[in-house]
């Protein structure tokens, strides 16, 4: 019996342990023999480039937690009831499936969370794309000085514009508002199940950090326009936020045309350049 079960076992552990086994052989050899991509060049950061990565990593820590349930559920299956005290290793890998499903079904929450804002960052990119043939330079990501990064930053005749990128999911009103409208008082974006108090002051916050680096980085005074761009929202204003331009994304491209022209070519030269070596970092 005892036999049966180890051979049971092994055909239900092995495929797992073969997969991981050669996976991280594969990495070390490559990292061994110094085996990498045969161009060095650096890319600029696509729109959303840090929440792909993000993605990435998540859907990665699914598949494991994933992979732990499964070997929990073969292990309580294959050895639970052979063992002197049954009762306390089944409630023993029941209790670790339990904490397993719990991360596997938060893991997946944020997946659907940081997918949903990679959508809108590269809708607005999409969108941004257009202003390139009138004379913009575009940039996105655009990593800060911590754990943080700017959605995307345009840099043309008109001047700097830094775009906060916010994409909320539709859902059924709780008040008499319209489910397709966000309303702007002021301080804050007022949806109709929810309201963002933070959104307004990080795009401010943003914009003003990167005028400082530019300034500093050009030797010339910078100063940017800070914009929240809402993918799908139709955007009413009861009261003008101070300093922040709010609007759905086909609306930033117009608006930035439309504003007088503020800086030279050799401006735009000097930042472009600077935001492009910040922003040049993805390598294979």
């Amino acid at each position: 019996m005892a036999m049966k079960l180890d051979a049971l076992f092994l055909s239900e552990i092995v495929p797992f342990a073969v997969i991981i086994g050669v996976i991280c052989a594969r990495r070390w050899y490559a990292k061994k023999k110094r085996i990498r991509c045969a161009s060095s060049e650096k890319l600029l950061r696509p729109a959303g480039y840090t929440l792909s990565c993000q993605l990435n990593d998540l859907w990665i820590n699914l598949l494991t937690w994933l992979m732990g349930i499964v070997c929990a559920s073969i292990l309580s299956s294959t050895y639970a009831a052979t063992l002197p005290n049954p009762i306390f290793t089944i409630f023993f890998l029941a209790l670790t499936s339990g904490i397993l499903v719990v991360l596997a079904l938060r893991t997946f929450s944020e997946i659907e969370n940081v997918r949903q804002g990679l959508h809108g960052e590269q809708i607005m990119g999409e969108y941004l794309q257009n202003l390139i043939a009138q004379g913009y330079k575009v940039f996105h990501d655009i990593p800060g000085d911590g754990k943080w990064n700017v959605d995307h930053v345009v840099v043309g005749p008109a001047g700097v514009f830094v775009i906060e990128t916010k994409t909320k999911s539709k859902k059924p009103s709780r008040t008499k508002q319209p489910e397709h409208e966000v309303i702007v008082d002021g301080q804050t974006l007022r949806f109709p199940y929810y309201t963002d108090k933070k959104a307004l002051e990080q795009a401010r916050m943003n914009a003003v950090w990167v005028g400082k680096w530019l300034s500093k980085a050009t030797g010339e005074p910078v100063t940017a326009q800070a914009i929240v761009a809402l993918p799908g929202w139709m955007v009413k204003q009861t009261a003008p936020a101070k300093d922040v331009w709010v609007m759905n994304v086909k609306g930033v491209p117009k608006n930035i045309t439309s504003c007088s022209k503020r800086l030279s070519e050799s401006a735009i030269g000097k930042i472009a350049y600077q935001l492009d070596q910040r922003c040049r970092d993805v390598q294979f």
